[in-house]
């Protein structure tokens, strides 16, 4: 076990456990094995506090892995009790299921701290968003570091679900691949490989004892995918954004180019270095994430094809400009968490906004530069139409898309749930398929904020502060 305090990142913990330079090497000059944690999320920047609290996950299969919290064995917390006073409180499952501490021995050794082993109290304020109080530190299960071959391809998404998906699935149930997640761009194009069905990508990670080669990857410890060809699968979605609103009918194809850009052959890489996917919050992104029950995967992917080409069908430029991430996991702890007792595949779609960018101001500022250049030329009306033109950065009717997808998965038909750290808007209907779980969590809610110390904008706008009568 790990004990880690709540402000410390996945970066950080790794450098720790196992550093870069050392990733060659599964064992210290001990002799004794570097550890790792075993479900990584994309980003690893992200706090570890913050990733719990809202119930962060990385990849994994239906079967294994895929919800980080599921690694969580014991947290502390601060909150403050009935007399209005801060204190600290240990919370843990029941010893039945994997209390860490004996709380005889706890009682003795830390007699101003609370010991709290139940499992509802355990699952409700793990993933809470800071509602019930303040995580101060937790204790972590690793594994023992190890390597994954990682193989990345692309097929049409008809070819994928006739003649791959089984032999995937079977795969995953055995334990074979580990780790897996796709990328699906909705429209057809001219290739004549994607002319009647989409294009899919498809990466799996399996684990291999060979060792990450330097000559291929030239950086140390093996990471073979550097953050530059990340950045021109972020470039390419930035090209689609700006030719969305006057070519759009190219999108498709940069789409499809961008997605083959990434693909490689097999390649053995550390566990650790299984974590860039996502685009590093570097650019303003609006994003929605459901998870839904994995065994309707594949007509989820139909149904969401098929929504983005009615949007396009309707408008032409209203247009998705990044394929949607379709990922999985294994049934998670917390209440509130999107994956929560349920085998579930979870669709991420991501679409960019540059008007608030440094792109945008940049290209403001020159164009501002020009019009003072030109100012007997063009008119001051003229110059701001111009300038509204060349910075239009926006995927067209962003709002309205997710809005869709939203309606799409938290329908009737799938009964998804949101993530809560990627969910782009916040109201009362994000808990329409929570059933009684949200009931139990409102329960624990009010005992735990009596005093409305905790209440916040998120509280307030979901609809929390009313269920729990505080408003």
């Amino acid at each position: 076990l790990l004990l880690c305090e709540a402000g410390a990142n996945i970066k950080e913990i790794h450098e720790l456990l196992w550093p870069k330079g050392r990733r060659r090497f599964l064992v210290n000059k001990q002799q004794k094995p570097y550890k790792m944690i075993p479900d990584i999320p994309g980003f690893d920047d992200l706090c570890i506090g913050g990733l719990i609290q809202s119930g962060g996950y990385g990849l994994g299969t239906p079967y294994h892995y895929g919800s980080f919290v599921n690694h969580i064995r014991s947290f502390c917390m601060l909150i403050v009790d009935d007399k209005k006073k801060v204190r600290k409180i240990q919370v843990e499952p029941s010893p039945e299921n994997g209390a860490i501490h004996d709380a005889y021995k706890w009682c003795r050794k830390y007699p101003n701290i609370q010991l709290i082993q139940n499992d509802s109290i355990f699952h409700a304020l793990l993933v809470g968003l800071g509602s019930c109080g303040v995580i101060y530190s937790v204790f972590i299960e690793l594994m023992d570091a190890h390597y994954l071959y990682e193989k990345r391809y692309m097929m049409s998404w008809k070819q994928f679900k006739h003649k791959k998906w089984k032999s995937i699935d079977k795969k995953c149930k055995n334990g074979d691949i580990v780790r897996l997640q796709l990328y699906i761009s909705p429209y057809l194009t001219y290739d004549k490989r994607y002319r009647e069905s989409p294009p899919v990508i498809i990466n799996t990670y399996e684990y291999t004892e060979e060792m990450p080669m330097h000559n291929i990857t030239e950086k140390e410890g093996g990471h073979h995918r550097s953050r530059d060809c990340e950045r021109s699968t972020i470039l390419a979605s930035l090209l689609a954004t700006r030719f969305a609103n006057k070519w759009p009918r190219l999108v498709p194809f940069i789409l499809q180019m961008s997605m083959e850009s990434t693909c490689h052959s097999g390649i053995a890489i550390s566990a650790s270095d299984a974590i860039l996917y996502g685009n590093y919050n570097i650019i303003p992104t609006h994003k929605s994430g459901f998870g839904m029950n994995a065994s309707s995967f594949t007509a989820i992917g139909d149904d969401y094809i098929r929504l983005s080409n009615i949007l396009r069908a309707k408008c032409s430029k209203q247009i998705i400009t990044q394929p949607v991430a379709l990922r999985f996991s294994n049934p998670g702890f917390g209440l509130l968490n999107f994956t929560y007792n349920e085998s579930s595949v979870i669709l991420e779609q991501s679409l960019y906004d540059f008007r608030q960018s440094i792109y945008f101001e940049n290209e403001a500022k020159m164009n501002d530069n020009d019009n003072d250049n030109n100012n007997n030329s063009n008119s001051p009306s003229n110059n701001t139409n111009e300038q509204l033109q060349v910075c239009t950065t926006t995927t067209p009717k962003l709002w309205h898309t997710l809005y869709k997808i939203q309606e799409l998965c938290m329908g009737e038909k799938y009964k998804g749930k949101p993530h809560l750290g990627l969910y782009f808007h916040v109201d009362e209907n994000i808990w329409k398929n929570h059933g009684q779980q949200f009931k139990e969590f409102v329960q624990i809610y009010k005992k735990f904020n009596p005093h409305k110390t905790f209440c916040n904008a998120f509280t307030k706008e979901s609809g929390l502060d009313k269920y729990a009568g505080f408003v």
